[in-house]
């Protein structure tokens, strides 16, 4: 049987409507943060870090540099979020989905992200540098702009999105399926090794053959 990727429903969710104040009574009695619904949560300039998420839902919320570095999340689903120059990094994710959410110049470096789902999801200006993927589904999401460099990819699917831009210095893109995605001017090594067991489309293949100084002709 395979194993579910992306967020589960699974428990009865309380309604949170004051995430700032939630988590501030959740840390002084020493628990994470479980089991709850937050909705239209907005939080600017505050510092989350170190936090353990689990069973959790964020819907409609924004987020405008905050931190939650070192945080982990484990089954929770973000949707229809927002977060902008935000710092997530050193993160861990597990069971996560990301659906219709913004991450606009958001700090995802060394982060690990496992049995993750990101739909209709939008990661302009944001830095993966150093992370690891496993048993992930990118379907229609747009990750023009984007950093993956050094990063791991491993049991990953990619369904009709967006990689224009993209940085994938270091990183090898062995078993990634492009083809029905878009993949343009992106950022790789000298000698374009990165590719090497990538498939890709007799359009793309062209074009990327341009990034070794082919011609290439009818």
């Amino acid at each position: 049987m395979k194993k579910s990727i992306g967020f589960i429903l699974n428990f009865q969710a309380q309604e949170c409507d004051d995430i700032v104040k939630y988590i501030h009574i959740q840390n002084n009695n020493a628990d994470d943060i479980s089991n709850i619904h937050i909705e239209n949560g907005c939080c600017t300039d505050i510092d989350m870090e170190d936090l353990y998420f689990k069973n959790t839902i964020f819907e409609n919320c924004t987020f405008i540099n905050c931190s939650l570095k070192d945080c982990s999340f484990n089954n929770v689903k973000f949707h229809k979020c927002l977060f902008k120059n935000s710092n997530l990094s050193n993160g861990w994710y597990k069971q996560c989905s990301f659906e219709n959410s913004q991450y606009i110049s958001t700090d995802f470096k060394n982060s690990n992200f496992n049995n993750a789902c990101l739909y209709q999801t939008t990661t302009k200006y944001s830095n993966f540098n150093r992370s690891v993927f496993n048993n992930i589904i990118i379907n229609d999401c747009d990750m023009s702009d984007t950093f993956f460099s050094d990063c791991s990819f491993k049991n990953t699917e990619i369904k009709e999105s967006k990689f224009v831009r993209t940085e994938f210095f270091q990183t090898s893109l062995a078993g990634l399926d492009f083809s029905n995605s878009i993949l343009e001017s992106i950022i790789m090594s000298d000698n374009a090794k990165e590719l090497s067991g990538a498939k890709v489309n007799s359009y793309q293949a062209a074009e990327l053959s341009k990034l070794l100084g082919l011609i290439v002709v009818d």
